[in-house]
């Protein structure tokens, strides 16, 4: 059986063992690493010049910016005349 590691621009996707390639086309590049001695894992970064594996940083998502003092007070704004609408509705 063959451990392969696919890779999109240097970093590990995922691994499988088969007895065969996938073959998957491009941008993917496949990796065998059934010789390999080091840990390898999802997010792992590929040397091709080496043929090593470095851990890479797991991707997460950039913190959404906190919304500025006028957004804040646009919104409380259109809260409160939704809120004075429906009242008036309510009412009539």
């Amino acid at each position: 059986m063959k451990r392969i590691a696919v890779l999109l621009e240097n970093i590990v996707q995922f691994i499988y063992t088969s007895e065969e390639s996938f073959g998957y086309v491009t941008p993917y590049v496949e990796v065998d690493i059934t010789a390999y001695q080091g840990d390898v894992g999802e997010f792992y970064v590929y040397d091709s010049e080496k043929g090593t594996f470095t851990k890479g940083e797991i991707p997460t998502q950039p913190p959404k910016p906190a919304p500025s003092e006028s957004e804040q007070i646009q919104k409380q704004i259109l809260f409160n005349m939704e809120y004075m609408t429906m009242l008036l509705e309510m009412k009539g």
